[in-house]
């Protein structure tokens, strides 16, 4: 497969945590080399913004525009994006044709705040919302292709820690929700099925968003934010596979990795194997 591996390696900083360094950090431990070795044709760039001031929000949508530019360059590459903040996902699909493109968004948190229910202002906790055009709708007007996607092209995976307006307002706009207890009782394919069955009328491509702290901290912790009860890796995988079963993988991110939280390296090769995956049911 050929594969455009995008590496942004930025975060905003918020409360000193670290994300921002995970994608290095996947590259260093020899990412690219693993994936070239798996017999990968891999083109490898690094994004990094160019302003001279940064800002979480200004920063956030700058380097979306340089995604789209990169993604739209390579457009017969696989995009593959590291990055240390869920809301990068917003230049991948702005590189895309969305019109029959779902989203499955793999995530310990909601994300779909906005400035006015978020309890922090942690614009990154707003990421799947400006996807969907609830907020920030001038600034991501910015990043060129950006079409808000519908809430009923998205399924949200293995959400535990939602605030009570996002999760209300996650059902009101149409997000399909699959917690991990709805896994856990009924088991991944039961859980999935009928959801899938349903997003298969709309679309027929899925985008893979994947916030490592999707996992359970008892398996692999990806940063501070991560909460008990989550997915392992082979319930993951499953969920990839019931994805392929009925739809094509059209591009994938990975993403809020922190190693300071991963010193015996179990996030590290949990992404790694969950990366491999994704390429070889895409292929």
């Amino acid at each position: 497969m050929q594969i455009q591996l995008i590496s942004v390696p930025y975060d905003s900083g918020y409360r000193g945590m670290r994300m921002g360094r995970g994608p290095l950090h996947f590259v260093q431990r020899g990412l690219p080399d693993i994936l070239t070795s798996s017999g990968h044709d891999v083109q490898f760039e690094q994004i990094e913004s160019q302003a001279a001031f940064r800002t979480e929000v200004t920063t956030a949508f700058e380097l979306n525009r340089l995604i789209t530019e990169r993604v739209r360059a390579s457009a017969d590459r696989f995009p593959l994006v590291l990055a240390g903040n869920c809301n990068t996902t917003l230049g991948v699909l702005s590189g895309m044709d969305t019109a029959s493109t779902g989203l499955v968004w793999f995530d310990a948190h909601g994300d779909y705040n906005t400035p006015e229910t978020s309890p922090s202002g942690f614009l990154d906790g707003m990421g799947l919302a400006v996807i969907t055009g609830q907020c920030w709708r001038p600034l991501a007007a910015t990043v060129a292709g950006f079409k808000p996607l519908p809430g009923t092209h998205i399924v949200h995976v293995g959400g535990r820690d939602l605030d009570a307006e996002e999760a209300v307002n996650m059902q009101r706009d149409g997000l399909a929700l699959i917690p991990p207890e709805r896994i856990a009782d009924e088991g991944v394919e039961q859980a999935v099925t009928s959801i899938f069955d349903s997003l298969r009328n709309t679309v027929d491509r899925i985008h893979i968003h994947l916030d490592l702290d999707v996992l359970d901290p008892a398996v692999a912790q990806a940063n501070h934010y991560a909460t008990s009860g989550g997915l392992n890796v082979e319930q993951i995988k499953t969920v990839l596979s019931q994805i392929a079963q009925q739809f094509s993988i059209s591009s994938a991110m990975i993403s809020a990795y922190d190693p300071d939280y991963d010193n015996e390296d179990r996030t590290l090769n949990a992404g790694i194997e969950l990366i491999q995956t994704i390429l070889k049911l895409a292929a």
